[in-house]
């Protein structure tokens, strides 16, 4: 079972990064809406400006702030993204955006820009959070195909040992057959998010384990088994 507990352990780390992620993206659209445009900004003479907008010499040094200590503060985010935040923020906001917040001089926080920023990060926020969902029906698919393949062993292992089975022969072939296709179809019918679908989910969380398809590793081993012990329907 090795495959299906380790994919569940990687399954259960990615759940938690990108839990992590959308809160952290929402957090930062938050405090960007917070963030003060009307207060007029100082001159170099250091009267203020006329000007109902921010627009210091830095003004979108604020919505920099909040995102390093938001979206760029997550635990994992060295490990996993290593990016600067011009470029991680064009990957979530887009780069109009990330220009915008990174250019550093003759922009100023407005309230259409605000707006647009903080909007931006919370459809960030939502693409994970639907992520989330399909992750968690990948974790049942695991969970269930684990039962059900833990039962095949054990009625191998009885006829091994000499011991009385649960199982026929037949129906131990049958449920063998039975979690592959039913584990095929899924991987097969499921919608992804567009940066995961050229390489399927399984290669996004597995591809970095010894086995991409964890399921169908366990029951190639089991069905192994099966021919070893010379219990294949003829």
């Amino acid at each position: 079972m090795a495959p299906v507990n380790r994919a569940l352990d990687r399954l259960e780390t990615e759940r938690t990064e990108i839990n992590h992620e959308c809160e952290a993206l929402q957090r930062f659209a938050d405090r960007v809406r917070e963030i003060d445009s009307s207060q007029p900004a100082p001159t170099p003479g250091g009267m203020p400006s006329l000007s109902s907008e921010s627009h210091s010499a830095d003004a979108m040094e604020p919505v920099r702030a909040a995102y390093r200590e938001t979206v760029m503060a997550v635990p994992h985010y060295e490990e996993v993204y290593e990016e600067s935040l011009p470029r991680n923020l064009a990957t979530e906001l887009g780069p109009d955006l990330s220009t915008a917040v990174c250019s550093g001089h003759d922009v100023s926080v407005t309230p259409h820009l605000k707006k647009a920023i903080a909007e931006a990060a919370e459809r960030a926020a939502s693409r994970r959070a639907t992520f989330i969902g399909m992750l968690d029906t990948e974790r049942e698919s695991l969970r269930h195909a684990r039962r059900s393949l833990d039962q095949i062993k054990c009625a191998i292992q009885s006829r091994l040992d000499g011991d009385e089975a649960s199982l026929s022969v037949a129906e131990v072939f049958d449920r063998l057959e039975g979690v592959t296709t039913k584990r095929q179809r899924l991987l097969h019918e499921r919608t992804l998010p567009s940066h995961i679908e050229v390489h399927g989910l399984c290669s996004y969380l597995y591809d970095q384990m010894r086995w991409t398809y964890p399921v169908l590793a366990v029951a190639a081993t089991l069905r192994d088994k099966f021919e070893d012990v010379g219990l294949v329907l003829t």
